[in-house]
């Protein structure tokens, strides 16, 4: 089951579970953004999971011919015992690597189980594209 939820609403929730102190962390629109390195993720002990990027694979990226939105095909693979929600963040890049746009998502997905999701982007993009995520965070779902 995903749930869509607005862009902005999940960016100023991200930053204060993230910890961030400054809007100014996040790179605005038509930047270009460094790679980030993994973190090492934390035990399944409850709470946010460090870094779940493992467990999230981008199996097709594409711009919509009509709309020009561009598009991020995903499998989110729960590989643990446990029920996991996934904030999934992903960065729509143009082929000089200058930032499209960044949206999150969140997929529910049982435990040893796989979902595939989409997620897409409101920014017209054109030519051709790269998608990558930059964050993945797993939750326990509330009871």
């Amino acid at each position: 089951m995903h749930r869509r939820i607005a862009a902005v609403g999940l960016i100023a929730g991200a930053i204060a579970l993230t910890g961030c102190a400054s809007e100014s962390a996040i790179p605005k629109s038509g930047t270009a953004v460094p790679s980030v390195s993994p973190s090492s993720a934390a035990g399944e002990s409850g709470g946010a999971i460090a870094d779940a990027r493992r467990d999230v694979k981008v199996t097709e990226c594409s711009v919509d011919r009509v709309s020009k939105w561009p598009s991020a095909k995903l499998v989110v693979a729960n590989f643990t015992a446990r029920d996991f929600s996934y904030l999934i963040q992903v960065e729509f890049l143009d082929a000089s690597g200058i930032r499209i746009e960044e949206v999150q998502d969140i997929a529910d997905v049982a435990a040893g189980q796989k979902s595939n999701m989409t997620v897409q982007s409101f920014e017209e993009a054109n030519g051709a594209i790269k998608c990558r995520v930059t964050k993945a965070q797993r939750f326990q779902p509330p009871a």
